[in-house]
């Protein structure tokens, strides 16, 4: 072959490579006349306006507005723009204090199940589990309003399950909310060892890691186990036959589920842990909880056997029991409430971090102070609370034990 041929070919060649590599990798774009554009569909969702109802967080949970809002054939479009909507009506209000926004939002294949990703949650660490669930309920109201056939909502945070001290979100929350929880209203005695002794366990909030919230200048740690030890030596004054523990003492550091293998090794038969936050306004707020995850599937479901249970079915064990315990704390401390020494708010069932794993009747007490020595006031009342709580347990009668009335909803006073 002549050497300019050669030549010749070998820079055809390189120009026929170079040409179809650079129309793979879409660097040259031919639109050739031949082609009619006419065949191609571009699919475009459908929008309009829509007026829909937007819930703000309220204690009697009715308080809404109505916004207009786009909506779309597109599901999770248009739940994103009605998050959206329910963040801005937050932001006007002033309820939040840093601007909450949400990054996507998507449904399983059924279109029941719910994952909502936000750059971060939408209030702060600092706040009661009260105002928390306050919140979140206001937007479980908002979806599951315009969302009627939604089960479950998964709460995230850059695209990973949300974390906060107070509240577990591992789990899906229901869509339906926990207002509609609705115990059983007559609640028979615990069976438990007439021998044994009654075995309480105090679990102040905190550890020598996590200071928790600000008070005053002092954190919320020091004074949950200055109170928690209080609590044990009136106890062990009043009681006898008991036995009164507290899950750590100063210095000592807490990891994850410790407090619950620790309680479930033991057989406690009453958790109480103790939390406290910053109360800027008069009369203090106290709370009570107990663990659930879901408000009517866990009351249906009765696991009787402390064997081989999942952590997250724990509770159930004693649910029946926890609510009776807080019921009866709930009815101690209801008098002072009722002279407006502090507002108390009734027993709520609620996936609060805390309780995670526990097997036995657990109860989480969270009071608002004023100042940092004002625990003070409440030790007398937890007091006579886990007293009321103990004799009742202890009753041996040969007739059928008592039977507890839950506590119902009473008319709330506004936060």
């Amino acid at each position: 072959m002549p050497k300019k041929q050669l030549i010749y070919g070998t820079i055809i060649a390189c120009c026929i490579g170079f040409l179809t590599y650079a129309i793979y990798n879409n660097w040259l774009i031919f639109n050739l006349p031949f082609f009619s554009t006419s065949s191609i569909t571009v699919s475009a969702e459908k929008t309009e306006k829509k007026r829909l109802v937007i819930f703000v967080p309220d204690e009697q949970g009715t308080k809404n507005e109505t916004r207009t809002i786009l909506w779309s054939t597109a599901k999770a479009d248009s739940c994103f723009h009605l998050v959206n909507e329910w963040l801005t009506v937050l932001d006007e209000e002033g309820l939040t204090k840093k601007k909450t926004m949400i990054q996507s939002a998507s449904f399983s294949h059924n279109e029941q199940n719910l994952l909502l990703s936000f750059d971060h949650l939408p209030f702060r660490e600092a706040e009661s589990t009260h105002t928390k669930w306050i919140v979140i309920e206001s937007l479980i109201n908002t979806l599951h309003t315009a969302f009627p056939d939604l089960k479950n909502i998964t709460f995230l945070v850059h695209h990973q399950p949300a974390e906060d001290t107070h509240l577990d979100f591992s789990q899906p929350w229901p869509a339906q909310g926990f207002k509609t929880a609705k115990p059983p209203r007559n609640l028979t005695q615990p069976t438990r060892t007439a021998s044994s002794p009654f075995t309480i366990m105090i679990d102040p909030e905190g550890d020598s890691q996590h200071t928790g919230r600000i008070i005053d200048d002092t954190f919320e740690r020091g004074i949950t186990l200055q109170c928690a030890e209080e609590l044990k030596l009136r106890l062990e004054n009043t009681l006898s036959g008991v036995r009164v523990i507290l899950t750590r003492f100063p210095g000592e550091t807490v990891e994850p589920l410790q407090n619950a293998a620790f309680s479930n090794r033991l057989k406690a038969d009453l958790f109480i842990h103790l939390a406290f936050y910053q109360e800027h306004q008069a009369p203090c707020h106290a709370s009570l909880f107990y663990f659930v995850y879901d408000p009517i599937a866990d009351f249906v479901s009765k696991n009787q056997s402390y064997a081989w249970i999942p952590y997250s079915n724990a509770h159930i064990v004693a649910l029946d029991t926890s609510v009776a315990f807080s019921s009866i704390l709930y009815k101690t401390l209801q008098p002072l409430h009722q002279q407006g020494m502090f507002q108390l708010h009734t027993p709520k069932g609620l996936p609060v971090k805390p309780l995670i794993g526990i097997q036995a009747p657990a109860v989480l007490c969270e009071i608002g102070l004023n100042n940092k020595d004002a625990w003070h006031l409440f030790v007398p009342l937890l007091t006579e609370g886990v007293v009321s709580i103990v004799r009742w347990a202890q009753q041996k009668s040969a007739t059928p034990a008592p039977e507890i009335e839950t506590v119902q909803p009473v008319a709330p006073t506004v936060i």
